[in-house]
């Protein structure tokens, strides 16, 4: 089982913001979907819905974003 942490996505503006000040702006997303989809063993990425409400936003190859009240 590979099991992987993921970061919110940022906004649109900040990604322009930084590629227009020169910075590299990777694009950590497609690395975990690129996981997820191509992984030999189960692969699930894990992100925190939000500090507040607490749960867990849990993507696998068969579901997306499947919140996970924990």
């Amino acid at each position: 089982m590979l099991v992987l942490g993921q970061k919110k996505p940022r906004s649109t503006t900040w990604r322009l913001l930084m590629m227009w000040a020169g910075h590299r702006v990777a694009a950590a997303g497609n690395v975990v979907e690129y996981c997820i989809q191509n992984a030999d063993c189960m692969a699930i990425a894990v992100r925190r819905k939000n500090r507040r409400a607490g749960g867990y936003l849990i993507t696998t190859k068969r579901h997306k974003d499947f919140w996970l009240l924990a």
